[in-house]
C-alpha cells in the first residue's frame, strides 16, 4: 500500500507556551518538536527525517539556527544531538540539578537554560552564567542580537537586527498587549519603555486593530521571516518573472514597515497591521474576511511559531510564511500564508492554507473502536485519553488533509472495560462509556456492580434505545437508554458460563448504509473452551410464549483443540475472524498463531469454518507475535482482513479455488526495525490506519508496483474474490450444467468480437463486457429482430450482430489469437473453446448427466489434465443413461487405445455401471497394457488385469511372446503350476510380499490375485497405489457385482475415507455402488460422519458445498420415487431449504452470484413454509416478502421438473396448484423428458445396466400404456394413506427460520452488488471501441442494454432501482471509476443525490491524480507510471465532457467548483505529460487553446470548455499559419558540414536539449496562462466564497507541482546548454522534427521566446542549494529594459497600439500620423548608434523576410472610401482583414515605418478593440490600421479644439472633449445618422476638459478639468436630462485635474492633479476618497493602469514616470 503520510502526534505543550517546538532555516528548513518521549525532526514541508527516543517525557526542545544541533530536556537532563552526514547523532548530556522549563540557542553557540535557575552554557559546555530565580518561568528567549534575555515575553525578530533596536511584546492576564522598545542610557545601560498598547477588549481603537467579535491574540509577522521570503524570491526572480508578478508591493511594505502584526478573529477574519522600526504606532494595513474557518479560531488563541520555509529539492515559486499553531487540546496545525495573495494580488479576502495537522495520541494506542456505519472511530491510548476522529478522502487545497479530522478527546481516570459506538438515526452521534462499575452516556451515570461487554443497540418507536450487554459472569441484559437515564429493561434468568468474548451478528443495509442486525437480540459468545454459541434473547412477537427472560441457544460449534483466544473481529457482512494462539506439545516449538475465519453471510446464525490462516513466526525473537486485526467490507461484497504482528501488516482476501475458498495475502508492508505495531484499523475510504509505538501512518488503498504504477487494492481483491469473468471456463461450465447453452454461446461470441477488436487495435484485452441483460432475462428486442431478419432473408451485415452465433470459424480464430489477446489464463479459455466445439457436435446424442460428464472430461482433455476430473464428474457419468456413447467418444479422444491410466483419469472405474461393459473395457485395457510403448511387449504391465479377469492362460501365452523379457523363464515356470493348490497359493502370496518390499506394487497385487487374495490385492491398490478405482474395478471383475470384498472395502475403507474428507460426491457414488440408496441420498445434505456406524471427525473444516449437488439431489429424488423401496428417503422441507441456501451461498463463493440470485428468487427461499411450533402446536403464518399470500398455503415444487423449459434460465420447476397428499410435494413423474434441458431425474425408459433395477422394472410393467395422470407415487409408497403433516419445529428452529428470512433479503442485495461489482471494466472496454461498435445493434447501445438489465434485476429481485443505483454509486466511488458512473446516468430515481455525488467524485478524482502526479521526485518516475497518470487524466477530461452532455440532457447544472478542479487538473497534467510522451500534436492544440479554456472556466461556460477539451484530445494535425516560417525554409542556417553530412540528428544531444528547451517554454507559457487564470479567479472569490476550495486546490495541488517540474527541467536544459556551448540564435538548426518546428512557430507567434529563453538561461534561475551552483550575485539588476522603436525629428503628441497585433503602433506628430512595425524598428534601432544605417544583409531574419517601403498618402480626397447604408460595424471588421499582413515590395533600408498620413496637428490617438483608431481634429476621423483612407468622419458643433478621445469599455460608443469644456458622444456605427453626436454635455467645467473616462458603461462618464467651486472631477449619467446629468462631483486637486484613469476591477477612479498629487476615489462607496499622495513636484501629465501588475503608471510634465502599486 502507498503511504499517504505520517499522521503526526500532538506535541507536548505547557499552559501558556510551547517550548517543545523549534525550527532552523539555514540551508533548508528543519522543524523539530517533541511528543511524549519522542523528538520528531521534519523538513520544511513536514516530511519526517528522524525520530529521537528520549528517556522520558520531553519538556522542551531547541535547534540551533545554523549548526542544527538539537537539544532537548527530560526533567533536569539536557541531551544534545549534532547534525552530521544527513542525520542527528547523540553528542553529550548535561545534568543541571533542577527541573528545566525552557531552553534557547544563541547564534554563537551559547545555550540558555531556565527553570528555578537561569544558566548559560558555552559551546564547550562550560558554565558561563548561573543565577537563582525567585520564580520558575515557563519560557525564555534570546533577543535577536543575543545580548538580552526575555522571560514571559516574545521578542520581535526584524529583517536585520543590526539596524533595529530590540522590541518586546507581552500579554498579561488582563488580555492587554503591550509593546516595549529598547532605549540606551549610556555606559551600556538600557531601558525597555512602554511604547504601545493594544486592548482587545475595547471596540473603539483608532490606531490598533479593531476586534468586535471576540478577544483574540496578536502575533508577530516577523520581519526576519518576511525578509527571508523576499530574499529567496529575488534569488529566483529571473525564473519567476515569467510565471508570476514581481513582489513590488511586498518590497515597498517591508521597506516602510519591516515588522507586522496580525490577529485572527472568531469569525475567521484576519487583521494585518504594520509597525515602524521603533514601534511608535501601529497602522492597519488590511482586514481580510474568511481568512480561516471559524472553527480554527481556537488555534490562534495561543502563541504561535512562525518562520519562512522553502523546500530544498525544488523551487518554491511563491513566498510563504508558515505558522505553527495549537488549540487548547494541544492539537497543532500548520498554516501557510502566501505573501503574493496578501500583498501583490487584488484579492480582497486572501486565505491561510492549512497544510497539516498533528492530532494523534502522544502515547501508544491501546485500542481502536471503529463506528459501525459512519466514518468515525475512536483511539484510546496508554494515557487514558480517548480521541475521536472522522475520516474522509485526502484533500489538497486550502485545507489539506491526510484523511483524518480530529474532533475531541475525553480523559479517563482509569482504562474503561469496554468501548462501543452508539449509532443514532440521523446525524446525531453519541458514545456510550462503561467504566469499571459506572455507565456513562455523555453526562448521565447509573451505578452497576458488574462489568459488561457492550454489543449492539436497537431503537424503539419511542426513540428510546436498547443496549444489549453481556457480563463477564454470563448475565445478559437489555438497558433502556435515553438522554436522561439508563436503566435495566430486561435481564436473563440463566447465565452463560465461562464467557471470554461476546459479539453481535451484523448485516449491512445497502440502501441506508448502516449496520442492521439480523435480529437485535442475537449475539454470540466464545467460552474459555473455545466453544462458540449463538443465542437469542428476545422472543418474537409471533410466539405465544410471553416470557422474555430466557436465552435460546440457536447454534453451537466446538473446536477440536484448546486454544487461547487473543482477538476477535466482526465484518459488516457477518464474517467473523478469531485470532487464537495454539499451544503445541512441549517437544515441538512454542506454538503458533492462527486466524480462524468463520462465515455467517446468509442465515445470520450458521457460523461455518471457512478458512484458517497460519501465521508463522520465529518465536526465538521476542517481537514476533500477533498484535491486531481489522475487517474492511467493500461495496462489492469483498472482505479485506488486515492482520498485524509486531513489525508487519498483511492484507488478506478470499480467493476462488476449485475446492472452495482460500485466503491469500495480497499486500504486505513492514515498519522500521525499531518500531512495534500497536493497532490497525480501516478508514471508510479503504485506507489503513497503522499505529506503532513511535508514530501513526495512513496507507492509501493504492498499491504501487516496482515501476510506481498504482493499482487500487479493492480492485486487486476483486481479481481474487469477485465475480468470474464471463469467459472464465469455470463459470461457463456451471452455466452449461444448468442448461444455459445459449448464454455460453453468447459469451463466446462476445469474446470473439472483442478479441478481434483488440488484435486489430493492437491492444491487450483485459475485460469482457458483461451481458447483464442476458443474465437476468431474454433480450426480446434483439432475438425478435434477428428472427424477423432471418425470416425475410435480410443479409445486410450492418443490421445483423454476430453476438449469439459461434461457429467453427470463430473457434479457429480464437484458438489462433487467444494467446496474443492479453487475457489471463488463455490456455484454459482456449481449451474450453475447443471443447465447446465438440460439445456442440455431441450434445443431442447425450442425456443431461452424460453431457455434464462430457463437458468436464473433454475440457480437461484439451487442458491436457484429464487427471483433474473430480468425483462430481464421475457421478455425472455414473448416473448417465448414455454411458456407452460416452465410452466410445472418450476412447476416440485418446486414439482408441485405452489403457488403465486413461481409464482412471476419465473415472471409468467408477462410472461404468454395466458389468459386461466394464468387463469388455477391462479386457481392452489388459490387451493395450501388454502392447507397450515403441512396440515393446510387457506382460508384467498386463498381469494384474488378466488375473483379475481370471485369464491366467492368456497371461501365460503372452509371457511366451515376451522373448526379450528377463523374467520370462521364471514366470513361464511359475504360471505353469496349479494355483488351486495351497502350496502354490502360498508361493504366490510370498512373492507378492517380496514384490511389496521392492515397491513393485501393481505386480504384487497381481500375485495376490494369483494367490486368491482379492482383499489383499485391493488393499495394495488402495494403500500403496493410491488407486481406489482400480480396487473397485478388480473386485467387480474378479468376484462379480456385490461381492463381499467389494462391500468390505467400501464399508470399512473407502466410504469412511470419503466422509472424513467431507467429499459428498464420492460418498454418494460409493454408497450407491454399495447399494445403500438411503445413505447415498442423505450424503448430499446431512453431515457425512453421522451416516457411519462409527462416526468420525472431518479432517478439513473448510470445504465449501458444491452447488451442483442440487442437480444430483433432484436426480436421485426423482429416481427413488419410482422404485419400490421399504422406505423412500426424503428430506423435510426445512432440510431442503437448507440445501438450497447452502448451494446459493456456494455459488457466490465460487464467483457465480447470478446463479445464486436466480436460485433464491425462483425458489422463494426467503419465505417461511407452513410450520407448527413444538410447544403449543399453533400454526405460524407470515406474509411473503413480495405479496400478501400466506406462507404455507402455497407448496413449492422442490423436486418436480418444469414441463416448459426456459430457454436461458435455470429449470427450477413450477409451483403446483394442487399439493400432493403426502405433505411435501415431490412433483409428478413425466412420461417424456424435457428436450435439451436439465436432467432432473425424469423417468428413464432405458435404465443403464449394472445397477440392480430389477425391482424397479417389475414394478413398472406396462408403464407406457398408462395415462400421464396415473403416474404417481401411489402404487409405490401409498401416500394417500398418510395424512398431511405440518413440520413441527422447536423455538430454536423457528428463530433460525425467522433469521434466515430476514438475512436472505439482505443477501439478495449482496448478490446484486456482487454481479455489478466490475461493471466499470465493461463500460470502459465498450467505450474504448466505441467507434468500431457503432454499427453493432447491441453494443452500440450498451448502456441502454445495461439499464435494461438493471430493470430486470429490479423486477426479479424486487429491489428498487434506486437501491441498485446506490450500489453502483458506492462501488464506483470507492474505486474512483468516474467515467463509468457518468456513462450510466441517469437512473429512474431522483437525480439530486447523484448530481452531488458526481461532483464529489470529480473533486476526489482530481485530488488523487494531482497527488499521484506531483508527489515525490520527478526523476524517479517510470514511464509506466507516467502512462497511468496520462490515462487517468485523459479519462477525467472525457468524463467531464460526458457529464456536460448529461447535464444538457437532464437540464441540470454542473458544479462550477468541481469542474474547475477536474478540468484544470486534467488539462494541465495532459500538457505536462504531452511533453513526457512527445505528443507534439496534442501539445500544439492544448497550448493554443489554453487561453480559451481558462476564459471558459472563469465564465463557467460549459459549452466552450467542452469544445476546447474535445479539440485538445482529438490529436489533430496542427493548422498551418501564414506567418509560420519553418526552420527548413531558412537557408541561412547551417544544417550540413563541409562533407554534406548532417550536423545534427534526432538522436544527437543538441537536438534533445533543444527539444526540452521548447518543452520548457511550452510549459512556462501554459503555467503563465494558468497563473493569470488563478489571479482572475481570486478576484471572483471576493464575491463568491464557494470557490475557496477550488482556488486552494488549483494553487496547492497543480500550480506548485507544475512550477517545481519546470524548475527541474530548466536546470537540466541549462546545464546541458552550457556544457554543449549551444547558441540560441541557431536553435532552429537543432530542431529536426516537423512537429517540433510547428510548435516552435506557435511559440513565436504567441509569446516572446527570446525573453523566455533568457529567463531560463539566466544563471539565477539555476541556483541550487549545493556546491555546484551557478549564482549571479547581482540581485539588484533593473527589472525593466527599454528599447527604442521610433526616433522622430518632431514631437510625438500621442500614440496607440493595435490591440490585435501589438507589433503595430501608430503615433501622431504635428505634421503627420505614422504607423510602424515594431518587429522591424526594434532591430533597426538596436544598434548603439541609431544614426548609422546598416545594410539589409546585416538585419536579422525575421518573419518578414523582405523590407517593406513606406506608403505615403498626401491626397485623401481621391481615395475616399464610399460609405453604404448597410455598412455595419462587423462589415468594417471584415474589410480590414485583408490588410492584416503587409505586402512585400522593393528592397531598401527598413526602419519599420509602414504608413504615413499627412495630417497636421493631430492631438490624440485612441485605438479600438477591432483594429480601428480615432484622430481628433476639428472633427473625429476614423481610420483602420494598414489602410490610408479614412473610413468615416464624425462631426461636432464645437467652437473649441478637441482635446481627448476615448472609446467606452464595449466599443459601442466613443467620446471627445474640447477646450471649451464640452463633451460629445457618438455611436460607433457606419449609419449616416451616426456621424453626429448622440449626446452632448455643455460646460462640464469652467475651462477645457483635460480628460474623461467611461465608468464601466457607455452612459456614465467622469470628466476632469478646473472649476471655480473646486469640483474638478464630475460624474455624469448621460441617460438623465442635461440639468440632472451630473450625479456626483469631487473637490479634489487645488489647481485642477489633468488626467483620469478608471480601474474597473476595483471600481477605482484615479485622478492626477496639476500639482503632482494623485487621488484614489472609490466609486462603490459613493465616491469616498480612499487615498491621496504627492507623486511629483510637477503636473501629472498622464495616467495608465497595468491590470496584471495592479499598478498605476504616472507620467509628469518633467518627463518622470513612476509606478505605484494599488
Amino acid at each position: 500500500m502507498n503511504k499517504e503520510g505520517l499522521f503526526g502526534a500532538k506535541p507536548n505543550f505547557s499552559d501558556d507556551y510551547y517550548p517543545t517546538i523549534s525550527s532552523s532555516t539555514f540551508q533548508g528548513t528543519t522543524i523539530c518538536y517533541a511528543t511524549g518521549s519522542i523528538v520528531n525532526v521534519l523538513t520544511g514541508d513536514f516530511k519526517l527525517l528522524q525520530q529521537i527516543q528520549a528517556s522520558g517525557r520531553v519538556n522542551c526542545v531547541a535547534i540551533h539556527p545554523i549548526t542544527k544541533t538539537i537539544c532537548f530536556t527530560v526533567g533536569d537532563l539536557i541531551t544534545k544531538y549534532s547534525f552530521h552526514e544527513e542525520k542527528w547523532n547523540k553528542l553529550d548530556q548535561i545534568q543541571t540539578g533542577f527541573e528545566i522549563n525552557s531552553i534557547d540557542w544563541a547564534e554563537n553557540g551559547n545555550l540558555l537554560v531556565v527553570g528555578s535557575k537561569l544558566v548559560i552554557y558555552k559551546p564547550d559546555y562550560s558554565l558561563e552564567l548561573s543565577a537563582e530565580l525567585p520564580f520558575s518561568p515557563s519560557k525564555c528567549q534570546y533577543s535577536p542580537c543575543c545580548k538580552f534575555i526575555a522571560l514571559f515575553s516574545k521578542w520581535r525578530f526584524p529583517s536585520d537586527s543590526r539596524l533595529c533596536n530590540n522590541a518586546l511584546m507581552t500579554r498579561c492576564n488582563d488580555q492587554i498587549v503591550r509593546f516595549w522598545a529598547q532605549n540606551e542610557h549610556g555606559y551600556g545601560f538600557y531601558n525597555f519603555d512602554l511604547c504601545g498598547v493594544v486592548d482587545p477588549t475595547t471596540t473603539n481603537q483608532s490606531s490598533v486593530l479593531s476586534n468586535q467579535y471576540s478577544i483574540s491574540c496578536l502575533h508577530w509577522l516577523t520581519g526576519k521571516a518576511l525578509a527571508d521570503a523576499l530574499r529567496t524570491q529575488k534569488e529566483i526572480k529571473s525564473f519567476r518573472k515569467t510565471l508570476i508578478s514581481s513582489p513590488s508591493k511586498l518590497t515597498d511594505s517591508l521597506a516602510e514597515f519591516p515588522d507586522m502584526l496580525f490577529e485572527v478573529r472568531s469569525n475567521g477574519t484576519m487583521g494585518l497591521a504594520s509597525i515602524p522600526s521603533r514601534v511608535t504606532k501601529i497602522n492597519t494595513i488590511m482586514v481580510s474576511e474568511r481568512t480561516v474557518q471559524e472553527s480554527d479560531f481556537a488555534f490562534f488563541g495561543n502563541p504561535i511559531h512562525s518562520f519562512y520555509s522553502i523546500p530544498v529539492e525544488s523551487c518554491n515559486h511563491t513566498p510563504e510564511i508558515t505558522f505553527l499553531t495549537r488549540n487548547d487540546e494541544n492539537v497543532m496545525n500548520a498554516y501557510s500564508m502566501n505573501l503574493d495573495d496578501f500583498f501583490n494580488h487584488n484579492w480582497s479576502s486572501p486565505r491561510l492554507y492549512l497544510r497539516v495537522s498533528w492530532s494523534a495520541p502522544q502515547s501508544e494506542i491501546q485500542k481502536i473502536v471503529k463506528h459501525q456505519a459512519l466514518p468515525l472511530f475512536a483511539l484510546f491510548d496508554h494515557q487514558n485519553q480517548l480521541l475521536i476522529y472522522s475520516s474522509r478522502l485526502p484533500r489538497i487545497g486550502l485545507r489539506s488533509t491526510l484523511g483524518l479530522t480530529f474532533h475531541c478527546q475525553v480523559p479517563f481516570e482509569n482504562t474503561p472495560d469496554c468501548l462501543n459506538w452508539f449509532p443514532n438515526i440521523g446525524n446525531a452521534i453519541k458514545l456510550i462509556f462503561i467504566e469499571n462499575i459506572e455507565y456513562r452516556v455523555e453526562e448521565v451515570c447509573s451505578k452497576r456492580t458488574e462489568k459488561f461487554m457492550l454489543l449492539d443497540i436497537q431503537q424503539n418507536d419511542d426513540s428510546v434505545y436498547r443496549l444489549l450487554a453481556v457480563s463477564s459472569l454470563g448475565n445478559v441484559k437489555f438497558f433502556n437508554v435515553d438522554d436522561e437515564r439508563i436503566e435495566v429493561n430486561m435481564e436473563s434468568e440463566s447465565q452463560i458460563p465461562n464467557v471470554l468474548h461476546a459479539f453481535s451478528i451484523r448485516m449491512f443495509d445497502f440502501k441506508n448504509e448502516s449496520i442492521k442486525l439480523c435480529r437485535p437480540s442475537q449475539f454470540g459468545v466464545i467460552t474459555d473452551t473455545y466453544k462458540i454459541n449463538l443465542y437469542d434473547f428476545e422472543d418474537s412477537p409471533t410466539l405465544s410464549d410471553s416470557s422474555n427472560k430466557q436465552l435460546t441457544e440457536v447454534y453451537s460449534i466446538d473446536s477440536t483443540t484448546k486454544n487461547t483466544i487473543v482477538d476477535l473481529s466482526i465484518a459488516a457482512f457477518g464474517k467473523v475472524a478469531i485470532g487464537i494462539f495454539y499451544s503445541k506439545p512441549a517437544h515441538e516449538s512454542n506454538g503458533q498463531y492462527l486466524i480462524d475465519i468463520l462465515d455467517n453471510e446468509i442465515d445470520g446464525l450458521d457460523l461455518i469454518f471457512e478458512y484458517q490462516i497460519q501465521l508463522k513466526y520465529d518465536f526465538t525473537k521476542e517481537r514476533n507475535k500477533f498484535v491486531d486485526m481489522a475487517w474492511h467490507s467493500c461495496y462489492d461484497g469483498q472482505h479485506l482482513l488486515a492482520v498485524a504482528d509486531t513489525h508487519t501488516v498483511n492484507v488478506y482476501t478470499n480467493s476462488h479455488v476449485d475446492a472452495g475458498i482460500e485466503w491469500k495475502s495480497i499486500i504486505d508492508f513492514v515498519v522500521e526495525e525499531h518500531e512495534n505495531i500497536q493497532a490497525v484499523s480501516w478508514l471508510q475510504h479503504g485506507a489503513l490506519f497503522v499505529a506503532t509505538n513511535l508514530k501513526t501512518f495512513i496507507f492509501s488503498p493504492w498499491k504501487k508496483d516496482g515501476k510506481g504504477v498504482p493499482a487500487n487494492m479493492l480492485e486487486l481483491s476483486s481479481v481474487h474474490s469477485g465475480r468470474l469473468e464471463d469467459y472464465n471456463p469455470s463459470l461457463l461450465i456451471q452455466y452449461m450444467f444448468w442448461g444455459k447453452y445459449d448464454l455460453v454461446k453468447y459469451n463466446l461470441s462476445l469474446l470473439h468480437r472483442f478479441v478481434k477488436l483488440s488484435i486489430e487495435a493492437n491492444r491487450k484485452l483485459t475485460h469482457l463486457p458483461i451481458p447483464l441483460w442476458k443474465l437476468t432475462g431474454e433480450d426480446n428486442d434483439i432475438s425478435n429482430k434477428m428472427a424477423y431478419e432471418d425470416l425475410f432473408g435480410v443479409t445486410d451485415e450492418t443490421a445483423l450482430s454476430e453476438l449469439g452465433t459461434f461457429s467453427k470459424t470463430h473457434v479457429d480464430y480464437l484458438v489462433e489469437n487467444l494467446p496474443i489477446s492479453g487475457i489471463e489464463n488463455f490456455d484454459d479459455v482456449t481449451a474450453f473453446v475447443k471443447a465447446f466445439e465438440q460439445i456442440e457436435q455431441h450434445r443431442r446424442s447425450l442425456d443431461e448427466n452424460g453431457l455434464r460428464y462430457y463437458i468436464a472430461a473433454i475440457y480437461q482433455y484439451h487442458r491436457q489434465t484429464p487427471h483433474n476430473l473430480s468425483p462430481r464428474d464421475y457421478c455425472w457419468g455414473f448416473f448417465s443413461d448414455s454411458q456407452d456413447y460416452i465410452l466410445d467418444v472418450m476412447t476416440q479422444c485418446i486414439g482408441g487405445k485405452l489403457k488403465w491410466k486413461d481409464a482412471r483419469d476419465f473415472g471409468m472405474g467408477y462410472w461404468i455401471a454395466n458389468y459386461n461393459t466394464l468387463k469388455t473395457v477391462f479386457e481392452n485395457i489388459a490387451r493395450n497394457q501388454f502392447w507397450g510403448e515403441n512396440g515393446v511387449n510387457d506382460p508384467v504391465a498386463c498381469s494384474l488385469y488378466y488375473l483379475a479377469l481370471k485369464k491366467k492362460n492368456v497371461l501365460t501365452g503372452l509371457w511366451k511372446l515376451a522373448n526379450s523379457h528377463p523374467e520370462q523363464n521364471q514366470m513361464m515356470k511359475f504360471l505353469a503350476n496349479n494355483f488351486d493348490e495351497d502350496r502354490w497359493k502360498t508361493a504366490a502370496q510370498k512373492n507378492a510380499f517380496a514384490l511389496l518390499g521392492k515397491q513393485r506394487y501393481e505386480y504384487a497385487a497381481a500375485f495376490f490375485l494369483l494367490a486368491g487374495k482379492l482383499k489383499d490385492a485391493a488393499n495394495v491398490c488402495i494403500k500403496q497405489l493410491k488407486d481406489p478405482q482400480l480396487a473397485i474395478t478388480i473386485c467387480r471383475i474378479y468376484e462379480g457385482e456385490g461381492g463381499p470384498v467389494l462391500s468390505d472395502i467400501l464399508q470399512n475403507q473407502l466410504i469412511p475415507d470419503a466422509c472424513k474428507a467431507d467429499d459428498r460426491w464420492l460418498s454418494c457414488l460409493l454408497w450407491t455402488i454399495a447399494n445403500n440408496r438411503e445413505n447415498a441420498f442423505y450424503s448430499l445434505t446431512r453431515p457425512l460422519p453421522s451416516l457411519l456406524t462409527e462416526p468420525c471427525e472431518v479432517e478439513n473444516r473448510f470445504v465449501t458445498v458444491d452447488p451442483a449437488l442440487l442437480l444430483l439431489y433432484n436426480r436421485l429424488q426423482t429416481v427413488y420415487k419410482t422404485l419400490i423401496l421399504p422406505k423412500i428417503p426424503r428430506l423435510t422441507s426445512l432440510e431442503e431449504i437448507e440445501l438450497y441456501v447452502n448451494c446459493a451461498r456456494s455459488y457466490d463463493k465460487l464467483g457465480c452470484p447470478s446463479l445464486a440470485l436466480e436460485m433464491i428468487i425462483k425458489h422463494k427461499l426467503d419465505t417461511i413454509p407452513e410450520i407448527q411450533l413444538e410447544k403449543e402446536g399453533d400454526i405460524l403464518v407470515e406474509e411473503t416478502a413480495g405479496d400478501n399470500e400466506v406462507l404455507g398455503t402455497t407448496e413449492i415444487g422442490w423436486g418436480a421438473p418444469d414441463v416448459k423449459k426456459e430457454s436461458n434460465g435455470l429449470d427450477w420447476g413450477e409451483i403446483e396448484s394442487k399439493p400432493t397428499s403426502t405433505g411435501l410435494d415431490w412433483g409428478e413423474l413425466e412420461s417424456k423428458p424435457t428436450s435439451g434441458g436439465i436432467d432432473w431425474g425424469e423417468l428413464d425408459t432405458k435404465p443403464s445396466g449394472g445397477l440392480d433395477f430389477s425391482d424397479y422394472e417389475s414394478g413398472l410393467k406396462d408403464l407406457d400404456d398408462l395415462p400421464n395422470e396415473e403416474l404417481d407415487i401411489k402404487p409405490l409408497a401409498k401416500p394417500s394413506e398418510v395424512p398431511i403433516e405440518i413440520p413441527v419445529v422447536s423455538k430454536k428452529e423457528y428463530l433460525r427460520l425467522h433469521c434466515r428470512k430476514n438475512a436472505l433479503e439482505i443477501f439478495k442485495r449482496f448478490l446484486v452488488m456482487r454481479i455489478l461489482h466490475d461493471l466499470h471494466n465493461s463500460t470502459e472496454t465498450v467505450s474504448y471501441y466505441k467507434k468500431e461498435l457503432q454499427t453493432d445493434p447491441t453494443l452500440s447501445k450498451y448502456t441502454e442494454y445495461l439499464k435494461k438489465g438493471f430493470q430486470d434485476i429490479s423486477n426479479t429481485s424486487k429491489l428498487d432501482i434506486d437501491e441498485i443505483s446506490h450500489m453502483l454509486r458506492n462501488r464506483f466511488g470507492e474505486i474512483y471509476e468516474l467515467e463509468a458512473w457518468v456513462g450510466l446516468l441517469p437512473f429512474a430515481d431522483s437525480m439530486d443525490d447523484h448530481i452531488r455525488f458526481t461532483n464529489e467524485m470529480f473533486t476526489n478524482q482530481a485530488n488523487f491524480i494531482c497527488s499521484l502526479c506531483f508527489e515525490g521526485n520527478f526523476k524517479d518516475y517510470s514511464m509506466e507510471r507516467y502512462a497511468h497518470i496520462e490515462f487517468m487524466s485523459r479519462q477525467l477530461l472525457i468524463a467531464a465532457t460526458n457529464w456536460y452532455s448529461k447535464c444538457l440532457e437532464l437540464n441540470c447544472t454542473w458544479s462550477e467548483s468541481a469542474m474547475a478542479q477536474a478540468v484544470g487538473a486534467g488539462y494541465m497534467i495532459q500538457i505536462l505529460l504531452a511533453t513526457v510522451f512527445h505528443n507534439k500534436n496534442r501539445l500544439w492544440w492544448m497550448i493554443g487553446l489554453c487561453d480559451q479554456l481558462f476564459d471558459g472556466l472563469l465564465k463557467n461556460d460549459a459549452k466552450a470548455i467542452m469544445h476546447v477539451v474535445n479539440d485538445a484530445l482529438a490529436d489533430h494535425n496542427p493548422i498551418a499559419h501564414p506567418d509560420d516560417v519553418l526552420p527548413t525554409d531558412d537557408h541561412s542556417i547551417e544544417l550540413y558540414d563541409e562533407y554534406g553530412i548532417a550536423l545534427y540528428t534526432k538522436e544527437s544531444t543538441e537536438t534533445i536539449t533543444a527539444q526540452k528547451l521548447i518543452y520548457s517554454m511550452v510549459l512556462t507559457h501554459a503555467t503563465t496562462a494558468f497563473k493569470l487564470y488563478l489571479e482572475r479567479l481570486a478576484e471572483i472569490m471576493n464575491v463568491n466564497s464557494n470557490l475557496d476550495e477550488t482556488f486552494g486546490f488549483l494553487t496547492q495541488g497543480i500550480e506548485k507541482g507544475l512550477v517545481a517540474y519546470i524548475y527541474e527541467l530548466d536546470l537540466e536544459v541549462t546545464k546541458n546548454w552550457l556544457r554543449l556551448d549551444m547558441n540560441f540564435k541557431n536553435i532552429t538548426a537543432y530542431i529536426m522534427e516537423l512537429q517540433i518546428q510547428e510548435l516552435w512557430s506557435l511559440l513565436n507567434r504567441t509569446g516572446n521566446v527570446k525573453k523566455t529563453a533568457n529567463a531560463i538561461f539566466h544563471t539565477k534561475s539555476i541556483k541550487k542549494w549545493d556546491s555546484g551552483a551557478y549564482i549571479d550575485e547581482d540581485l539588484n539588476a533593473p527589472e525593466f529594459l527599454s528599447e527604442t522603436i521610433v526616433n522622430s525629428e518632431n514631437i510625438i503628441n500621442s500614440f496607440a497600439i493595435n490591440p490585435l497585433d501589438h507589433h503595430q503602433i501608430v503615433y501622431a506628430t504635428p505634421t503627420s500620423i505614422c504607423e510602424i512595425d515594431t518587429r522591424i524598428s526594434e532591430n533597426y534601432f538596436s544598434n548603439d548608434d541609431p544614426k548609422v544605417l546598416r545594410s539589409q544583409e546585416d538585419l536579422p531574419k525575421l518573419n518578414i523576410t523582405k523590407a517593406v517601403p513606406v506608403q505615403v498618402v498626401t491626397n485623401f480626397e481621391s481615395e475616399e472610401l464610399p460609405m453604404k447604408k448597410d455598412l455595419s460595424f462587423d462589415s468594417i471588421n471584415r474589410l480590414i482583414k485583408r490588410s492584416f499582413k503587409p505586402k512585400p515590395t522593393n528592397n531598401f533600408v527598413d526602419k519599420g515605418l509602414r504608413l504615413r498620413r499627412a495630417i497636421y496637428q493631430a492631438t490624440t490617438l485612441e485605438s479600438h478593440k477591432s483594429l480601428n483608431y480615432c484622430s481628433p481634429e476639428v472633427a473625429v476621423k476614423l481610420y483602420q490600421f494598414g489602410q490610408a483612407p479614412e473610413l468615416l468622419t464624425y462631426t461636432a458643433q464645437s467652437e473649441g479644439r478637441l482635446t481627448n478621445c476615448h472609446f467606452d469599455p464595449y466599443g459601442a460608443k466613443f467620446g471627445a472633449s474640447d477646450s471649451r469644456g464640452d463633451l460629445y458622444i457618438w455611436k460607433f456605427d457606419a449609419e449616416p445618422s451616426a456621424v453626429k453626436p448622440c449626446i452632448s454635455l455643455k460646460q462640464c467645467h469652467q475651462g477645457a476638459i483635460n480628460d474623461f473616462a467611461f465608468l464601466n458603461s457607455s452612459s456614465v462618464v467622469a470628466t476632469a478639468g478646473t472649476s471655480t467651486n473646486g469640483m474638478n472631477v464630475s460624474i455624469w449619467d448621460t441617460l438623465l436630462p442635461h440639468t440632472k446629468a451630473r450625479v456626483k462631483a469631487f473637490p479634489v486637486g487645488e489647481a485642477g485635474i489633468t488626467s483620469l484613469v478608471f480601474f474597473s476591477q476595483d471600481n477605482l477612479l484615479i485622478a492626477g492633479g496639476k500639482k503632482g498629487s494623485i487621488y484614489a476615489i472609490d466609486i462603490r462607496s459613493g465616491g469616498m476618497l480612499l487615498n491621496d499622495f504627492v507623486a511629483f513636484d510637477s503636473s501629472v501629465k498622464s495616467l495608465a493602469f497595468h491590470e496584471e501588475k495592479r499598478s498605476i503608471v504616472a507620467g509628469s510634465s518633467k518627463g518622470e514616470i513612476k509606478v505605484h502599486p494599488v
